[in-house]
């Protein structure tokens, strides 16, 4: 697949997430969430909260928030004290994602990385919530990708 072609997947997921949630992608802040509140969580995807709920699980009570995931129809539960640590986070502006995208023209990654080292950096960066370092995963697969079907 071309760049260009990975760049046009990559807005067209950006509108779809914004015309499924609202607006715009997504934000790391360390707050806590309300019902209706539109987040996403890392790995899984963005979601709408539909409930705060206390649930006995292994002996132990917690909060958790229900979080409806549009694709795929998946309804999670996360623990609200750790929503933070697994990098749950809300929607950002547009203005934001512009900045972010702004990044694509910097510097890349180290690409001579063996490529079981680069997978493992790719899914921690994906793994952390921030944005910017899935913005960085994105753009260095694209230019990989270029690199190897010019």
């Amino acid at each position: 697949m071309k760049l260009i072609h990975l760049w046009y997947y990559f807005i067209l997921i950006i509108y779809l997430l914004n015309g499924i949630l609202g607006k715009g992608i997504l934000l790391e802040v360390d707050f806590l969430f309300q019902v209706g509140d539109k987040i996403v969580y890392p790995m899984h995807g963005a979601g709408v909260i539909e409930a705060i709920e206390e649930k006995e699980i292994l002996g132990e009570k917690q909060q958790y928030y229900v979080i409806k995931m549009p694709i795929g129809n998946m309804q999670v539960m996360v623990p609200v004290e750790k929503a933070s640590t697994l990098g749950v986070r809300p929607v950002v502006d547009m203005l934001t994602m512009e900045n972010i995208l702004l990044g694509f023209h910097h510097e890349g990654s180290e690409q001579s990385l063996p490529w079981n080292e680069r997978y493992r950096i790719n899914t921690d960066k994906m793994g952390t919530g921030d944005i910017q370092e899935a913005a960085e995963v994105v753009r260095d697969l694209m230019r990989r990708n270029e690199e190897k079907n010019p």
